[in-house]
């Protein structure tokens, strides 16, 4: 049985709460790769991880203050921390994430597995959240963040985070830590939906040209086959952003991944990813509440057979699992507050035939008003019983293969609309602002 860490109770608030009581600003962080970034005292041991016997992956940590404004950019508005907080009272928290896919070749059957609980906790402070909740199995090691989840292979890793995070950041870490372990990039992949504050993201992530130039002078040229590109859908609301970048145009063979992103979920189903008012005075762990609400909520009938669950429940509201299928992994999360409800759910599967039974269960669980799909490693469509296809699109990536992107409302409607694709532009030569302009074909 693995053995899972993680800490009692997480306080995990939108950034407006964090408004009032934050600390002075952090200095700006360069985009070289030095250590001598922004780093939080380390308050993990280190650990060994051996490729025969599978370790308990870092104890949990902390998470670090959250920056009060975007470092400065040549390429971005002023706007002044007066400013930035403003924006941010007005807003609750950001449930769509930012998701970043590393890929590395070595001779090492460890790889990134190798890496220590200070390097982690290195990279995740400058990304502003911490590790709440940890497990590993043979293949990988599995991290439950206080925004979100990572995933690390021998040689890949997956973090996706949501809130005001600054997930690029952690890009020149990665590969510094990686190529400590001999370790060189084949793939960079970042995917997002549209944000439902943007105007409380920071630098990098203000806008998605602002994200594309941060990755082109990040990423080192040896990724030089290079795509972005925000698959459209039938509403200006919502569009699937692309990027990546490989050593070779050849999709890797990689399995096939599924990405939901709902919203308007239905409030009863919203309910129970609330704790319960006697957990405070009961001192209900978020682990204990945690393995509650996945219970109460029917998780466990769309994760893989025989998946080992880690779950996480925040204070007062929110939810985070990671799945442990052999090599496969699957994740939830949720952000339950009434006026921006949200809730995601990821995997990776062998068959492409497995998929709809898995939305069907997915969309049964939460009864979302509106889901998003988008699939890579697959160019093929699907349908979601009960649910309207409103638009759908597709774009081929170097290194990642075909990428759909499919819009779904509640209820029975007209028919699904191709939507051509959003204005992209190859190895990262964007001119003047970047828009994703909604042209609907019928």
């Amino acid at each position: 049985m693995p053995t899972i860490m993680n800490l009692g109770c997480l306080t995990r608030m939108p950034f407006c709460h964090w408004a009032s009581s934050l600390p002075a600003p952090i200095p700006s962080l360069s985009l070289s790769l030095s250590l001598s970034v922004y780093l939080t005292a380390p308050l993990l041991h280190d650990h060994y991880k051996s490729p025969t016997q599978p370790h308990s992956p870092a104890a949990p940590t902390s998470p670090p203050p959250a920056l009060t404004s975007p470092p400065p950019s040549a390429t971005t508005s002023n706007r002044s921390d007066a400013d930035f907080t403003s924006m941010a009272l007005h807003c609750g928290f950001e449930g769509f994430e930012k998701r970043l896919e590393l890929h590395f070749t070595g001779d090492d059957p460890v790889g990134l597995r190798r890496l220590s609980s200070s390097a982690l906790n290195h990279v995740l402070a400058v990304v502003q959240c911490g590790i709440v909740s940890a497990v590993g199995n043979a293949h990988f090691d599995s991290y439950v963040l206080s925004e979100s989840s990572l995933f690390i292979y021998p040689l890949k890793l997956i973090i996706k985070t949501c809130g005001t995070t600054g997930l690029l950041r952690s890009i020149p870490l990665f590969l510094l830590h990686a190529a400590s372990l001999g370790l060189h990039p084949l793939l960079c992949k970042y995917t997002r939906g549209s944000f439902i504050f943007p105007l409380a993201q920071p630098f990098p992530h203000t806008t998605f040209k602002e994200e594309v130039l941060y990755l082109d002078r990040t990423l080192p040229a040896a990724l030089s086959h290079r795509k972005a590109q925000a698959l459209p859908s039938h509403s200006t609301k919502f569009a699937w952003h692309v990027y990546s970048a490989t050593t070779a145009g050849d999709p890797l063979g990689r399995p096939i991944t599924l990405e939901v992103c709902m919203t308007e979920l239905d409030r009863a189903v919203a309910s129970r990813f609330f704790r319960r008012p006697e957990d405070a005075e009961a001192k209900v762990s978020g682990h204990d509440a945690g393995k509650e609400m996945t219970a109460r909520a029917g998780i466990t009938g769309i994760t893989p057979a025989g998946s080992f669950i880690c779950d996480f429940a925040f204070d007062p509201c929110g939810y985070s699992m990671n799945g442990l299928a052999g090599d496969r992994y699957s994740t939830i999360h949720v952000t339950p507050e009434e006026g921006y409800s949200y809730a995601s759910f990821e995997c990776e599967m062998a068959e492409a035939g497995e998929m709809e039974g898995v939305l069907e269960k997915v969309n049964a669980v939460f009864r979302p008003g509106v889901m998003s799909v988008s699939v890579s490693g697959f160019d093929g469509w699907v349908e979601i019983p009960g649910m309207t296809c409103r638009s759908r699109t597709a774009e081929e990536f170097p290194g990642a293969g075909a990428v759909t992107y499919q819009t779904f409302v509640d209820g029975d409607g007209a028919d699904c609309w191709a939507v051509e694709g959003g204005e992209g532009k190859e190895r990262g030569k964007w001119e003047g602002e970047w828009e994703c302009h909604d042209r609907l074909l019928h």
